[in-house]
């Protein structure tokens, strides 16, 4: 309904009714009552329902309305396109779809773990192996959030959810590794590390170890320039909105960094470098342009534990 300017649409929240106002150029969401954590996975979701709604776009969500609802989608999608996220963070979704599609195939993973889930679709939207099975690890209020809303949904293979603060020690190891342990695994943490100081990430990324040797990490990594960068003023404008923690983990030697967690670095993407045609990322090649500082930024990074 719109009155003197004003467009108010509801968003449900586990039976309460909230109300979005969108008023000019200032678009406001009352979510008081969702923790910071879920605001951010919202978000994320209505990134991905307005990339949607795109002819030829990078990432396709058909349960995004099922998550936040249809009025909720709606009022994503208005603050969605009256504050669009950076082109990175939608390219580096799709990398990541990419990334897991053909290491599930190529490495023949039986176990993807999902950690810092949010509300991620993939085992519902994927052309994943019926055989596999998807671990997802993120706060209580998020799983519980996705389990009311996802029961009657068929993903394509066997998932479970699992709540959990991973920002923990052991916290990680302690959901997965009895299960999984010996099993070709997929770690993904993306958008992980803006959570976390770098002793968490460290300490989150050595409980990967627990899985056993040749377990396979794909994260994105911030370098010490992120913060200061003009995508990461945006991203962390929005986190800082969303009165969402910020951690401080960021990472100057890739190579150095994942050595000492025992860690091999296999394939990296500079998402600087991502254009919107991705049948040119697998052999990606940065024009002489970028510096290296700026490669540096955010790079997505498959790693090993050797």
């Amino acid at each position: 309904m719109l009155r003197g300017g004003v467009l108010r649409v509801s968003l449900a929240c586990r039976g309460k009714r909230k109300l979005v106002f969108l008023r000019g150029s200032a678009y406001s969401v009352a979510m008081s009552d969702f923790p910071p954590v879920l605001k951010t996975a919202l978000w994320m979701a209505g990134v991905r329902a307005r990339e949607s709604t795109k002819p030829n776009g990078l990432v396709s969500d058909p349960l995004a309305h099922v998550l936040i609802g249809q009025e909720g989608l709606e009022a994503a999608l208005a603050l969605e396109q009256a504050h669009p996220a950076p082109r990175a963070l939608v390219r580096r979704m799709r990398l990541t779809d990419d990334l897991v599609l053909r290491l599930v195939k190529e490495r023949s993973i039986q176990t993807v773990i999902m950690a810092g889930t949010g509300l991620d679709t993939r085992p519902y939207r994927l052309e994943l192996p019926a055989a596999l099975e998807w671990i997802e690890l993120d706060y209580p209020v998020v799983t519980n959030w996705k389990n009311e809303r996802l029961h009657a949904q068929q993903p394509r293979c066997t998932v479970e959810r699992v709540g959990v603060d991973l920002s923990r020690p052991g916290a990680f190891a302690s959901a997965v590794a009895e299960r999984c342990k010996g099993r070709r695994s997929l770690v993904i943490m993306e958008n992980v590390f803006h959570y976390l100081d770098l002793q968490e990430a460290s300490t989150l990324l050595r409980d990967t170890h627990a899985l056993g040797p040749g377990t396979l990490i794909t994260a994105d990594l911030p370098s010490p320039r992120f913060r200061k960068s003009h995508i990461g003023r945006r991203m962390l404008a929005e986190m800082e909105s969303r009165k969402v923690h910020i951690g401080r983990a960021t990472v100057a030697n890739v190579d150095q960094f994942a050595a000492t967690l025992q860690l091999r670095v296999l394939e990296r993407y500079p998402i600087v470098c991502l254009n919107d045609d991705p049948h040119t990322w697998r052999n990606l090649k940065c024009p002489w342009w970028i510096s290296k500082a700026r490669r540096e930024l955010l790079q997505v990074v498959v790693m090993e534990c050797v």
